[in-house]
């Protein structure tokens, strides 16, 4: 699980406090959730992906925070929140809502 080590890592560099370091190492890992719902002949396609695919494979941040987004448990949540926004980037080109800097939670 490098992503739940590399996000414990990044997290305690940070100074945030050891439950919050936890829900974070818990939670990172389901980032990718929403994959599930997207065809292997998309995800494994050993080529570039077509402008409609590529459509396809951007819906999966927030079909994971879909499946996600209503969990009682705040690791759930936390992770809801990931789902939907690890794809976007510190410019505002990232997707799914084009967030920009400090707008990314």
């Amino acid at each position: 699980m490098r992503v739940a080590l590399v996000s414990r890592k990044i997290a305690e560099n940070l100074g945030l406090d050891s439950e919050a370091v936890k829900r974070l190492e818990l939670a990172a890992p389901l980032h990718d959730l929403g994959k599930l719902f997207i065809s292997a002949d998309i995800l494994w396609k050993p080529a570039k992906l077509s402008s409609e695919e590529w459509a396809i494979m951007k819906i999966h941040t927030t079909r994971g925070w879909r499946l996600l987004k209503n969990a009682k448990s705040s690791v759930l949540k936390l992770a809801a929140t990931i789902a939907f926004t690890h794809h976007e980037r510190w410019d505002g080109s990232g997707y799914p809502r084009r967030l920009k800097a400090k707008n990314i939670p």
